[in-house]
């Protein structure tokens, strides 16, 4: 069973007059993850587990009630080469359960330490997720191939450091001085706790918001990260596209972190890990030349791919060049690519959401509303329209849950920040049964 990744790209259409020059024309890097099942243990990446838990006073009761019975199914579902460390926090951080191995006197040790937390105090966020991070840092026997912070809280920060763009760029740095790959998984329940600040630190440490409505979302939510972090293949992903001789890269559309090279020429893209059976699919616009003459298979794109397959615990490299041919001056454009489409279609629905965000978090529900509509209509008019059925449901949904000031803070604007980042970054992160089920994989349930 391979578990390598592999590169296709997709034109915008299958061929080009020679005589013809554009200025814009749309192309797609894609990258593949293949399906790995397996229920042997052996043969796949171990996990250490960090979950941090919100013990602040705001979630007594039912939320606390319902934390407790997703951690324990987490515990029962881990195997004794996963190791899982707890951490709580209110005004204070505390490591409640050391990194241990998830064998049964591992698993009887974690459930003890459970017990033990309960609500109280204010919500210093930052101090439970950096003492969460330093678990991993800090590790002296051994690491496991996939490392994980699991981020749970109901409300605002309100102690330690609270400013968001301060707590977002501190724990880059955390990050980036830690010696492998840490992703930062962020679950926020109910209406009070900050989107924005989660969505950041999720997409830094290349992880997934999740917006838990109800207490009957945190264990779906919590069943769909875990399942993802179990089917991790590919880790340290980075794409580096380069264009041919005569051709220029006008923009890339992509939320993962883009590192200009040389100028219109070369760009790296840092896109984490695929778990089985994702894609990852790069909208490229670029120049393309007029030539002389026919030409079969002209070279646009020429991409490069390097990773660490944990599966097999060794890096790959892989190459791929875009091409498209050259017809004669008197043919027209070739036939439309509705794959094509589709991902334009993925990008502005994205764009869309998050722009209906800011209009909204401005008060502006009337013009928020309006961009989800214009989006809707132009997917709808679009020549892959039948294949973006998701986005059209999804715009709707999103847009009936802001029908007012209080409906937008306690759902609708929180939706938007996770459904974007879906979009963005082709991952499921859905929280609830009855939302669109985007990006799932088989993986992803516990």
């Amino acid at each position: 069973m391979s578990t390598s990744l592999t590169l296709v790209f997709d034109n915008e259409y299958q061929s080009v007059p020679c005589t013809t020059e554009l200025s814009s024309f749309i192309t797609t890097v894609g990258i593949r993850a293949p399906k790995f099942e397996t229920t042997d243990t052996a043969t796949r990446a171990g996990m250490d587990i960090v979950a941090v838990l919100d013990r602040s006073g705001s979630m007594a009761g039912e939320k606390m009630k319902m934390l407790h019975e997703t951690v324990r199914l987490m515990i029962d579902n881990l195997k004794d080469i996963d190791r899982l460390s707890l951490v709580s926090y209110d005004d204070r951080d505390e490591v409640n359960l050391p990194l241990t191995r998830m064998d049964k006197p591992g698993k009887d040790a974690a459930r003890l330490a459970l017990a033990q937390i309960n609500d109280r105090g204010s919500t210093n966020l930052s101090g439970g997720l950096w003492r969460g991070l330093q678990v991993l840092k800090d590790r002296t026997d051994g690491k496991n191939e996939v490392s994980s912070v699991l981020l749970l809280t109901d409300g605002l920060a309100n102690a330690g450091v609270v400013e968001p763009t301060a707590l977002v760029s501190q724990t880059q740095a955390l990050l980036q001085s830690m010696n492998n790959p840490t992703s930062i998984y962020c679950f926020g329940f109910g209406a009070d706790h900050d989107s924005n600040l989660l969505s950041s630190l999720a997409q830094a440490a290349h992880g997934t918001y999740y917006f838990m409505k109800t207490t009957d979302s945190i264990p779906l939510a919590f069943a769909d990260c875990l399942g993802g972090l179990m089917s991790v293949i590919a880790q340290n992903i980075v794409l580096t596209i380069t264009a041919a001789d005569g051709v220029n890269i006008n923009s890339i559309a992509t939320i993962f972190p883009k590192t200009e090279v040389i100028p219109q020429k070369q760009y790296s893209l840092a896109i984490g890990d695929l778990f089985s059976e994702e894609e990852r699919d790069i909208l490229v616009d670029i120049t393309v030349p007029r030539v002389s003459g026919e030409v079969f298979g002209q070279p646009l794109l020429a991409s490069h791919v390097k990773y660490m397959n944990v599966i097999e615990e060794r890096s790959y490299q892989q190459d791929i060049v875009t091409v498209i041919d050259r017809t004669s001056a008197e043919s027209g454009l070739g036939s439309a690519s509705s794959k094509v489409d589709q991902e334009r279609n993925r990008i502005r629905t994205a764009v869309a959401m998050e722009e209906a965000q800011r209009l909204g978090n401005q008060g502006q529900l009337e013009q928020a509303r309006q961009v989800l509509a214009q989006c809707q209509q132009t997917i709808a008019q679009s020549t892959s329209a039948p294949a973006s059925a998701m986005l059209l449901q999804d715009l709707e949904a999103v847009s009936s849950r802001m029908q007012s000031q209080h409906e937008f803070r306690a759902e609708g604007g929180h939706r938007l920040k996770n459904k974007a980042a879906k979009y963005y970054m082709q991952r499921a992160c859905e929280s609830d049964d009855l939302e669109v089920q985007a990006f799932a994989t088989s993986a992803k349930s516990m």
